[in-house]
């Protein structure tokens, strides 16, 4: 009897291809990725110009990934070099970059009565820097809820405000771009001087710094603060109380900072009042850190205070939130681990609890690659582009923190406009790097290794 012919095998070519399961880090960065790369041809197109012609590639990429990076850096004038269409791109691009693509997509799911599997709930962890899966449907409801409700008060508020001085169309316009710009961070404004004109306006001043403070704490505070005031639970997470501890320490010390600097060294606040001074300081801090917005003409700093704009802008907002920069968060653990170890200690303790090892670990390392990139970059741009320190310094910073400050080109661009293609190409890495974090890009591009089983021998080296 005749055995049947074996069946013929199948080409394994793309087997692993097939087999290949991307990691949830790899999902978020391939996302970004995507979004960029969509909103680069959207606005490479004439429609997306006020002038009727394509501003080119580079330009196109620069932008777009400013947007979705929540950045606000621009080598073009909004305002005059953005049509309609092309101004309504950025919108959709920050909005998509601050409330994360993940987040948004999971609640028009549940809007249309779909489930979220298990891999999508871990990748919406991952996007959302939430440390559990628990209630985390529930969490990025009161996310959107709550990015759609600040926004809508905010653009109502501007809206009213602008009316008086200009067309109601226009108004509700600018008012619903500069709602979205502030409570994502990003910085992006339609007037080309940021809101320079509106210094002593608390109509407008008030609502924009409101939405900038809400959006940089952070979702995860946010649901911790509403669980608190509705007495759902009897005292706040530590990771809240060491966001809103941090940040208002930091912004208290960056506003007397800068009143004092620019009172004493610069020019910029010696025509104002005490009481001014102070305002204009505590805008332009906090917008610093997070937002990019801009009351003053950045570039007429002393070069102490533009130093300090650094710091504050690598320091950033808070954890899963819309800022920027190594977070509030990572740097008070950096300064506990410091006092510990100043003091003799193995165990950094904040609030009474112990921080595991992991986390200390891992705070030093983004603080560490943070400031390697800054230095990296700085270098490669004064090599060149052959630009000045100072200026080159604060726009690689404002780049890898996300923030968008800078101290223009003499005109309504940031710095970032004389350069050229490369060092465009450049602060654009800077950017996407600094949005979705080293660790995140880190887990998503290197192999995990296995946990080790064994210990090699220990030595001692000399330090110091």
């Amino acid at each position: 009897m005749k055995r049947p012919a074996p069946a013929p095998r199948r080409p394994r070519r793309f087997a692993r291809l097939r087999a290949y399961q991307a990691s949830p880090a790899q999902i978020i960065m391939g996302g970004a990725g995507t979004i960029i790369l969509v909103g680069t041809l959207l606005l490479a197109l004439p429609q997306a110009s006020a002038h009727g012609a394509s501003i080119g590639l580079v330009n196109a990429l620069f932008t777009a990934t400013s947007a979705v990076c929540v950045t606000g850096l621009v080598v073009l004038d909004t305002p005059h070099d953005f049509s309609l269409f092309g101004q309504g791109v950025l919108l959709f691009l920050f909005q998509v970059g601050g409330l994360g693509y993940m987040t948004g997509a999971t609640f028009v799911a549940l809007i249309l009565g779909r489930r979220v599997g298990l891999r999508n709930r871990l990748i919406l962890r991952e996007a959302m820097a939430s440390p559990t899966m628990e209630g985390l449907m529930r969490f990025a409801t009161l996310t959107v809820k709550v990015t759609l409700a600040v926004e809508l008060v905010t653009a109502l508020v501007l809206s009213l405000r602008f009316m008086s001085d200009m067309a109601p169309g226009r108004a509700v316009w600018y008012g619903v771009f500069h709602a979205v710009s502030a409570f994502n961070n990003a910085g992006f404004s339609l007037f080309s001087d940021s809101l320079t004109r509106y210094r002593y306006d608390l109509w407008v001043e008030v609502p924009v710094t409101v939405s900038i403070v809400v959006g940089g704490l952070g979702f995860l505070v946010m649901s911790d603060l509403l669980r608190w005031l509705r007495r759902e639970v009897t005292r706040l997470s530590v990771h809240s109380r060491l966001t809103l501890v941090v940040t208002a320490a930091v912004g208290v010390f960056g506003t007397f900072a800068t009143f004092l600097l620019e009172h004493g060294a610069g020019h910029s606040f010696r025509n104002l009042s005490v009481a001014e001074g102070l305002r204009v300081a505590l805008f332009q801090s906090l917008a610093a850190r997070t937002a990019g917005f801009a009351t003053v003409d950045v570039s007429q700093f002393a070069p102490a205070t533009l130093l300090l704009f650094v710091i504050l802008m690598l320091v950033g907002g808070g954890s899963g939130s819309t800022a920027g920069g190594i977070k509030v968060t990572t740097c008070g653990v950096i300064l506990a681990s410091l006092w510990n170890t100043l003091r003799g200690r193995e165990q950094v303790t904040l609030f009474h609890r112990h921080m595991p090892q992991e986390v200390v670990q891992k705070s030093f390392f983004l603080a560490s690659v943070a400031l390697f990139l800054v230095i990296i970059v700085t270098w490669l741009l004064l090599t060149i582009e052959g630009t000045r320190f100072m200026p080159t310094l604060f726009e690689v910073s404002s780049a890898v923190a996300t923030v968008g400050l800078s101290v223009g080109d003499g005109g309504a661009r940031s710095f970032s406009a004389e350069f050229g293609d490369t060092g465009k190409l450049l602060i654009v890495l800077c950017m996407f790097l600094g949005r979705l974090g080293p660790l995140t890009i880190g887990i998503a591009v290197l192999t995990t290794e296995r946990q080790q089983r064994y210990r090699l021998p220990e030595e001692k080296v000399l330090i110091g």
